[in-house]
């Protein structure tokens, strides 16, 4: 029962995600349409920073919430919520979910201002920082990365600078056809960056 209900919630995301693809004015915010009736559905299994962690059955429905929204690629708006849900987790595992439902949202400038937030926030847990600077490396800007190279410089935790440093060396290394717009802002910011 358990499987066929993980199933359900997986096929629920991509359903939403497919239809939104091909129907997008059918994905508009509106209380009555399916769309975001199911939308609703999910953000509401996430409840108020995904509490009730200590829970199993609460951390499954949790997991499988945060993995539904991931495959439907929204909402949007709930990029916030889903913020407040890896600051708060108890569970490396809703931690990684967390940020891997950001994994196929579009990039803007309130997104990556909230994960340049985080990532800066050292009252926050360096395994969940790191988690957050994965997701500003995925959306690549100028301001982004000079942000991201200033953060290095000045990070006091060894573990999170070092994982910084590695990343973004190994972008600028690195001949993936995907990270090329980073790899060529990188090589244009440390440019300009006295040594």
């Amino acid at each position: 029962k358990k499987r066929e209900l993980r199933q359900a919630y997986l096929t629920l995301g991509t359903l939403i995600y497919r239809h939104c693809s091909k129907v997008p004015k059918d994905c508009e915010f509106d209380k009555r349409n399916p769309i975001s009736e199911a939308e609703v559905f999910l953000e509401k299994k996430l409840g108020d920073a995904c509490n009730g962690q200590r829970n199993h059955e609460r951390v499954e429905e949790i997991l499988m919430a945060l993995k539904a929204i991931g495959n439907a690629r929204r909402p949007l708006r709930i990029r916030g919520a889903l913020l407040k849900c890896a600051e708060k987790a108890l569970h490396s595992n809703i931690t990684h979910s967390a940020f891997n439902a950001f994994r196929k949202m579009p990039c803007d400038g309130e997104f990556t201002d909230e994960m340049l937030k985080f990532v800066q926030n050292k009252e926050i847990d360096p395994e969940k920082r790191i988690h957050a600077f994965d997701a500003a490396v995925r959306c690549p800007t100028e301001y982004v990365l000079e942000r991201l190279i200033k953060m290095v410089e000045e990070e006091p935790s060894r573990q999170v600078a070092s994982y910084m440093w590695t990343t973004l060396s190994n972008i600028m290394e690195s001949n993936s056809v995907e990270q090329a717009n980073a790899r060529e802002l990188l090589k244009k910011i440390t440019k300009t960056i006295p040594g």
